[in-house]
């Protein structure tokens, strides 16, 4: 059994009613599947999703406001365009914001499986794509919401 497995099977999904056990589809009686082996399978491959929760925010240092500087400093005195004070205020309180896409990897299983906007479309894949032999949380049929 894969490592990705394992680390799917610890967690709960937020919001989707579920169970931890085996599939029962006769479609996924195959060798293996998008966690047991995410470099092999096409699902795995070719997913990327985007979530507006999952970014890393970062502040910038004193060399990157410095370089800031000198290039606002820089097209001041080339090109004779101004750059207003309040810009240089600004910058110290400049963070970046970067939104990470989803891949089948340990971090994104995790975030997908803890984000009420993710956790139910990954539980759908699970159910959908997953080998039956694999014990992994599975949304509980009598109660499977689409639109949640």
């Amino acid at each position: 059994m894969g490592d990705l497995v394992k680390y799917a099977n610890k967690f709960c999904p937020k919001g989707v009613s579920h169970s931890h056990d085996r599939g029962t589809k006769l479609k996924n009686n195959k060798i293996t599947c998008f966690l047991c082996n995410p470099y092999g399978d096409s699902i795995a491959i070719n997913f990327s999703k985007y979530c507006c929760k999952n970014t890393n925010t970062y502040k910038l240092d004193k060399n990157q406001k410095c370089a800031l500087f000198l290039g606002f400093n820089y097209l001041r005195n080339k090109y004779n365009i101004n750059v207003p004070v309040e810009i240089f205020l600004i910058i110290n309180d400049i963070y970046k914001s970067l939104t990470k896409p989803l891949k089948i990897d340990s971090h994104s299983i995790k975030h997908m499986m803890n984000c009420y906007k993710c956790s139910n479309e990954f539980m759908l894949m699970i159910d959908e794509h997953s080998c039956n032999r694999h014990m992994l949380p599975r949304i509980t049929r009598n109660s499977r919401f689409d639109d949640i």
